[in-house]
């Protein structure tokens, strides 16, 4: 049931870190710096801080029954950046814990076999967010023939769930989106 609810979540986002575990603090503070030339603002929202480019605008959803049984309350924010997007999510869900594993991998599911993906390739890893245990997920694949990244950002504290998302369309640099991911990943806190 975990795996069905968190899975959900995620396929709703296919189109529309805070620190690796092993990371030093050297590794990251070189991340940030070559990000630091980038014109970026801190944000309050979803209930955690965060570095973006530009403020994120809040977007409608509307979800299926089954999803609002199990679901207190879902925020969706997005900003839209020259070849791709950032989405950043919260969700509490009505049950006492959320499954960090079953989310990423109920994610990965619905966009491997959606059928208009192909080459589909993932990656997921351990992560630390700000004290919380997540999961970085890492997708490349063709939507309708045309390439598509994403790195997701999830970790969870209870029964609430956050994702950030990064995602580039097109054959964009690929050094440019992992210096963006860095930077936004990296800058995430939540209150004490």
């Amino acid at each position: 049931m975990k795996l069905l609810i968190t899975g959900l979540f995620l396929a709703t986002f296919l189109i529309s870190c805070k620190e690796k575990a092993a990371d030093s603090t050297e590794q990251k503070a070189e991340r940030t710096a070559r990000a630091a030339a980038d014109s970026f603002s801190q944000y309050e929202i979803m209930g955690l801080t965060i570095d973006l480019p530009a403020s994120p605008t809040s977007q409608p959803l509307e979800l299926p029954a089954q999803v609002k049984q199990v679901m207190e309350s879902m925020e969706v924010y997005q900003l839209s950046l020259s070849a791709g997007k950032v989405m950043l999510s919260h969700m509490v869900y009505k049950i006492p814990e959320v499954n960090l594993d079953g989310a990423a991998a109920g994610g990965i599911a619905q966009v491997r076999d959606n059928p208009k993906a192909t080459d589909f390739t993932s990656s997921t890893e351990e992560v630390i967010v700000d004290g919380l245990a997540g999961r970085q997920v890492h997708m490349s694949l063709k939507q309708d023939g045309h390439p598509l990244n994403q790195h997701s950002l999830i970790f969870a504290r209870g029964n609430e769930l956050w994702q950030i998302q990064v995602i580039a369309l097109g054959e964009g640099d690929q050094e440019d989106l992992e210096k963006l991911r860095d930077r936004i990943f990296d800058s995430v806190e939540l209150p004490k």
